[in-house]
């Protein structure tokens, strides 16, 4: 027994002191910084070079970033990112590409607040992350989701960043924040999409039809959930409010960029000027196409004409918006134009001692637009065809988020969107 013990504890032992000797002695870095510590001997030209090379020292290294909520080893195996010298060797013993770090010095920005990955982790396997195998939550990114990253910091879209942009023009002119909130501002219909950049990658995966999309993001769960999603909405799950846009490959990718940017802001306090607010087109009709393409076009479709899947709903499809013109009985394009001066103009008098007040049919035009403004204001309940069937989507109250002024320019533009022969109805034995 006591031989059995000895024997154990001589294994425990020697087990300790081999893992020590990995951690330390033998790790991944300690490797690299010798390497590093050779080519510094080997290109020192001047006394100060030689000197430099000499007090180099093998050790861990690591940058804490209070600001950007990380601590990041990584520069124990890149520790010639800095080196101007350096940019013709291999990784990770390369100087970093481009003049980023000009502007981003390492001790304030590190490396995960743009590129994700492990900051604690000193092998590249771990920091990585891209095997399933390794329990991280954020793999490192590729080009080009790093893309998103910038934003972590930045307020404006950066002409480094076109991806970004593309996914963003897309996200803002589909109607997107119909359904979704982000920070604070959108709809109830669809989850919440202000972290979804923050995502866990072991809590949302592909289905398995999809799951190839695993390997082609380099195990990078996260971001193909997320392709999935916008791609194929009705992967999961199989009944879904949210409609097929139909997005190509390259416009899927595009707005995964943007939404990996949905994160936890870790803005690096004084490098980066504030936000600059834009300013909304004056002339209503255009004011009321971009509040359109934010919050209505997903659902009521492009250029208000309807027909986007709304299951178990009367006619089983989402009502256009097009034909408020034809409601109001305009008796000449005369009269439209007169009404869309004023309607929602900022500076405009009310309606009710505006020119609109003496047009023939003002009492159709203003019954019309009470009408709209108090379903825009306060929503529309869906009755279901099938009690037992799916949910029909609601048409959701949108005063807490759309003003009244911005309610009639958006009127405007629904107004804009009926054909000129088609908007003086009157007469004509439309509805």
């Amino acid at each position: 027994m006591r031989v059995l013990l000895l024997l154990s504890g001589m294994a425990c032992l020697a087990f300790m002191a081999l893992h020590a000797w990995r951690e330390n002695l033998g790790a991944e870095w300690v490797s690299h910084q010798e390497r590093y510590a050779e080519a510094l001997a080997a290109r020192a030209a001047t006394e100060t070079e030689r000197a430099a090379a000499a007090a180099f020292e093998v050790k861990l290294r690591q940058a804490v970033l209070p600001e950007g909520y990380a601590t990041d080893r990584c520069i124990s195996c890149h520790v010639a990112i800095e080196d101007p010298k350096m940019t013709q060797e291999q990784e990770p013993l390369r100087t970093h590409p481009g003049e980023y770090l000009n502007t981003h010095p390492i001790e304030r920005f590190g490396c995960t607040l743009c590129h994700d990955g492990q900051g604690l982790a000193v092998n590249v396997a771990d920091a990585a992350a891209y095997s399933r195998d390794r329990y991280w939550e954020k793999p490192l990114l590729k080009a080009p989701f790093r893309e998103a990253n910038c934003y972590r910091c930045h307020n404006e879209v950066l002409p480094e960043t076109p991806t970004y942009a593309f996914g963003k023009q897309i996200f803002e002119g589909s109607g997107c924040t119909g359904c979704h909130k982000v920070r604070g501002r959108g709809g109830n219909v669809g989850p919440d999409l202000s972290l979804v950049g923050d995502l866990s990658r072991h809590l949302k995966v592909p289905t398995a039809a999809h799951h190839d999309l695993v390997e082609r993001f380099d195990g990078n769960e996260s971001i193909a959930y997320l392709y999935e999603s916008v791609r194929w909405p009705n992967a999961q799950p199989a009944v879904t409010k949210m409609p097929d846009f139909g997005f190509s490959d390259e416009e899927a990718i595009a707005l995964v960029v943007y939404l990996k940017s949905f994160v936890r802001p870790a803005t690096v306090v004084g490098l980066l000027p504030p936000a600059r607010e834009e300013k909304p087109p004056n002339d209503p009709v255009e004011r009321g196409r971009v509040t359109y393409a934010k919050y209505c076009i997903g659902c009521h479709g492009a250029g208000a004409a309807g027909g986007v899947t709304n299951l178990n709903a009367k006619n089983g499809v989402i009502p256009a918006l097009n034909g408020i013109a034809a409601r109001m009985g305009f008796a000449s394009n005369a009269d439209v134009d007169t009404l869309l001066r004023t309607l929602g103009a900022p500076n405009a008098p009310p309606l009710a001692d505006s020119d609109a007040a003496r047009l023939a049919n003002w009492a159709q035009i203003q019954q019309t637009l009470s009408e709209t403004r108090r379903i825009i204001a306060q929503g529309l309940a869906v009755m279901a065809v099938d009690a037992n069937g799916p949910e029909p989507l609601d048409m959701p109250s949108w005063q807490h988020l759309i003003d009244e002024k911005e309610i009639d320019a958006l009127i405007t533009y629904l107004i804009s969107t009926a054909p000129r022969d088609e908007q003086a109805a009157a007469g004509s034995g439309k509805p």
